[in-house]
């Protein structure tokens, strides 16, 4: 009789430390599908630049970055690369998410707590999906602005990353202001005369760590040696919606996830699972009671 009731007791704990686990995966995964905020140019549209007038698709062929991996720093493939072009009054802002196949940590523990996670919340497949922003002046088509996000050193197999938010904006002489954030605002350092690689118009960027955040490539960065290309194509509506953009990291043009959908989401789950398990619950006990 005693053993029967710690058993009981044990099963009431794990199912009281599941259930609210359980609700918060399920509501997480339930969520997420916001529409984009802010309007893009569809591929064809066109768009005056430097006194030329290119489709926004080519525009987004001539800027994008070219990307390098260390030769000892393996990868999962780099599948395609998304693109949105988002018009401004002096400039075109030309956002790139470059979707890998998925990332992977160097840890196999973390690795695998860490799907069930990314699954529900980022959404499935487990892509890994990560942004380049480049700001591209109307008058001249000069690059006059960078975002991304980088990690807080160049350890590539560091367990734990944190993405640090770096913007740069051109200055007259053609150098670049950097200015360094937490993803919460916070600053961290700023830097002048800093001057990027470029082959023409791409910029040259590094992938940094196993998450495949950015850095940019100087003159001492030479093991970064091999190239990474993939097929560029916008980003519809619908796959902005499908693979929850609203939760990826952002550059300067957002979609802001209310705070209070992935509660109430988890709220409403959780009270129905817990109805659900004790109505099934009495149904069993007049089932035996018959």
């Amino acid at each position: 009789m005693a053993r029967a009731r710690a058993l009981r007791w044990l099963i009431a704990l794990a199912v009281a430390l599941i259930l609210p686990l359980a609700a918060l995966l399920l509501g997480a995964g339930l969520t997420g599908r916001d529409h984009r905020a802010y309007r893009v140019l569809s591929p064809e549209d066109e768009v005056a630049v430097a006194g030329e007038v290119l489709p926004a698709s080519l525009l987004a062929e001539h800027y994008q970055p070219h990307l390098y991996l260390r030769p000892d720093t393996p990868s999962p493939a780099l599948m395609w690369v998304w693109y949105e072009a988002v018009p401004g009054h002096e400039g075109i802002s030309l956002v790139y998410y470059h979707a890998w196949e998925g990332e992977t940590n160097p840890d196999p523990g973390l690795q695998s707590l860490y799907v069930l996670f990314r699954a529900a919340y980022y959404g499935y497949p487990l892509y890994d999906i990560e942004y380049f922003q480049v700001d591209v002046s109307r008058a001249d088509g000069a690059v006059v602005g960078l975002r991304f996000e980088m990690g807080a050193t160049d350890n590539y197999f560091a367990l734990i990353n944190e993405h640090v938010v770096v913007r740069l904006r051109r200055q007259p002489g053609g150098t670049f202001r950097e200015e360094r954030y937490t993803r919460r605002g916070r600053p961290l350092g700023q830097a002048d005369g800093v001057a990027p690689l470029f082959d023409g118009q791409h910029v040259r960027v590094g992938v940094q760590t196993w998450n495949h955040l950015s850095k940019l490539l100087g003159p001492a960065d030479s093991a970064y040696r091999e190239r990474v290309t993939a097929a560029l194509r916008p980003l519809s509506d619908d796959e902005y919606s499908r693979y929850k953009f609203v939760r990826k990291s952002q550059g300067d043009h957002r979609t802001r996830e209310s705070p209070w959908t992935l509660p109430l989401a988890t709220l409403a789950t959780f009270v129905f699972v817990t109805l659900l398990g004790g109505v099934l619950y009495l149904l069993r006990r007049t089932a035996q009671a018959r």
